[in-house]
């Protein structure tokens, strides 16, 4: 789909809003979100200062389809994650206010053209998972699972383990590194503010982009989407609605060139699920001594270190 948006870009502290092409970047770093969580914080920064009420930012986001009240809940949920620690004169960047909707509080500026595009070519920056700090000691993971979804007959992998293992960034990167060999590409579901497991489909929906089209149920408009493409489908956060397995299934059968990557803290018990066990990262002995290069060579103490001069880059 030809994309009409105008060629904007937003600044906001660490934040760059593309208006463009619908893309969140914090330090330079591409986030990973869906195209209507972008649309939904693009809408609160053009109109920075001003409140909006649910109902106008819902006919600004799904101006031609009708959704649920929970998909713009959803959304601001999964931005105020992302934005809890940054605050714009002691108040929130997206603040609620009390029955009359919500407001950006941000201090946006709009980059000149001349500033964000020196050559001419949209000035696009990907994440660079090789040497990440947050895939620290997961390399070894992300080519299993890779090879995992390379085989013809392996069509549902369920990345499982404890929280706090780092499941979503290894989706993520297994994601951006696969896409190229899907036609299709690849998207990324996020189910963080899912509980009901109703709501799973409609996620799903609403993250591809789809429209509903008169009474028409629309598992049977996404299965017919899917139907026709080679694409691998990352769900994040699947251990909470657990009891839509089915819905997975159903997607499977209807879409035969698909695959699917779920992260969960739980399998979903499916014949056709294989399964991928997130172990923790590795941890030094307890009642040893050790050098700093012995103690620094361990991926969970290299991990801490890397974040940890994040905060402070002096730090030996």
């Amino acid at each position: 789909m030809k994309n009409l948006r105008p060629a904007k870009i937003y600044q906001f502290g660490e934040f760059r809003l593309d208006a463009t092409h619908l893309m969140l970047y914090q330090n330079e770093c591409e986030m990973s979100f869906t195209p209507k969580i972008v649309e939904t914080l693009l809408a609160l920064v053009e109109r920075s200062g001003q409140i909006l009420s649910k109902d106008e930012l819902m006919e600004i986001i799904w101006a031609d389809t009708i959704v649920e009240e929970s998909n713009l809940s959803q959304n601001l949920y999964l931005l105020r994650k992302i934005f809890k620690d940054t605050n714009t004169n002691g108040k929130p960047l997206i603040e609620t206010l009390k029955r009359r909707g919500y407001r950006f509080n941000g201090d946006v500026r709009e980059i000149p053209a001349a500033e964000n595009n020196q050559n001419g070519n949209q000035n696009v920056v990907e994440e660079d998972f090789s040497d990440s700090e947050d895939l620290i000691g997961r390399r070894r993971e992300i080519s299993e699972i890779k090879k995992l979804l390379r085989q013809p007959d392996v069509r549902l992998v369920t990345l499982a383990g404890v929280g706090g293992t780092g499941k979503t960034r290894i989706a993520q990167a297994t994601m951006k590194e696969m896409r190229a060999e899907f036609t299709d590409g690849a998207a990324f579901v996020e189910l963080a503010a899912i509980t009901n497991p109703k709501f799973v489909v409609s996620t799903i929906f609403q993250s591809l982009g789809l429209k509903e089209a008169g009474n028409k149920p629309i598992l049977e408009i996404l299965k017919n989407y899917l139907r026709a493409k080679e694409m691998l489908l990352v769900v994040d956060n699947f251990e909470q609605v657990v009891a839509a397995a089915a819905d997975i299934t159903e997607l499977l059968s209807a879409a035969k060139e698909i695959k699917i990557l779920i992260t969960s803290r739980v399998l979903l018990r499916l014949p056709s699920e294989r399964k991928f066990i997130v172990p923790p990262l590795a941890l030094p002995e307890e009642n040893r001594n050790y050098s700093s290069g012995e103690i620094e060579s361990y991926s969970a103490v290299k991990l801490f270190i890397e974040r940890a001069r994040l905060v402070k880059p002096d730090l030996l």
